[in-house]
């Protein structure tokens, strides 16, 4: 009906922001554009930031920018793609809320893996010796070991150590560390926080044909099921219903050529 919702886009973009904003902020919004009243029909969807949010008196939302400006607009303004979720304000919580510890720790794995062969391909060593050294010694050292040696192209050359030095490693490594298994661990509860099978996430630890086959369909139906059901029943309340211009109309997604074997 709308010759132009969201100029300069396309529908998958917009599409794309009813999705990814509940999902990662538990809000997606769009302001409807040109209405006087509930009943006038909208000339444009411009979409809204997911945060900065709030309910205001009278049925109204308040929007606080950046600068700490407060923009009002009256409910019947705004469609608003959320779940249920046990906030107070009612502006939705974030699917990665559960997330918060493993992703701290998948970003912790990734720079201590990262660390790890940046500064030789293994874990941290140290210099031993029975002599005392100066200091200006100790940096003149620690600068030409670094040098010579970190890095991952530097790595198992030979050292040249010089007034009775010994080089040892570290007792640390990445295995100890449980690197591995923190980043296996992963995308297995991201899997689990979004409802998604895990093959879809390319998790084949205990996968075959059938299983893979199964759980495709799974997607579609349970994962997929309940985003389309909220972006559908969203239009219908916020955007057809109180419009009499859209009378007759409704909104649904047609999956049946992803289902199809």
């Amino acid at each position: 009906q709308l010759s132009a919702p969201m100029p300069f886009t396309t529908p998958q973009s917009m599409k794309e922001r009813w999705a990814r904003g509940p999902m990662v902020y538990g809000n997606s919004l769009m302001v409807k554009l040109g209405m006087t009243a509930p009943e006038d029909e909208p000339t444009e969807l411009m979409p809204a930031p997911s945060i900065g949010w709030r309910a205001g008196e009278d049925d109204t939302y308040i929007w606080t920018s950046n600068k700490g400006e407060d923009h009002v607009f009256k409910r019947w303004q705004i469609i608003h793609f959320r779940f249920l979720d046990n906030d107070t304000n009612g502006f939705g919580t974030s699917f990665l809320e559960p997330l918060r510890t493993t992703l701290a720790l998948e970003d912790a794995a990734r720079r201590y893996g990262s660390a790890s062969f940046r500064n030789g391909a293994r874990p941290g060593s140290v210099l031993k010796s029975d002599q005392k050294i100066d200091s200006d010694v100790q940096l003149r050292l620690k600068a030409n070991i670094e040098s010579a040696h970190g890095g991952a192209d530097n790595a198992f050359k030979v050292a040249i150590l010089e007034q009775g030095l010994d080089w040892a490693p570290w007792p640390a490594n990445l295995k100890d560390a449980t690197v591995t298994e923190h980043r296996e661990l992963t995308p297995k509860e991201v899997a689990a926080v979004f409802d998604i099978p895990q093959p879809a996430m390319g998790i084949l630890d205990e996968a075959n044909f059938g299983s893979v086959e199964a759980l495709h369909t799974m997607l579609y139906q349970d994962t997929l099921g309940r985003w389309v059901t909220m972006i559908e029943e969203t239009l219908r309340t916020d955007l057809i219903a109180p419009c009499p211009a859209y009378r007759g109309y409704d909104v649904k997604c047609d999956m049946n050529a992803l289902l199809r074997g």
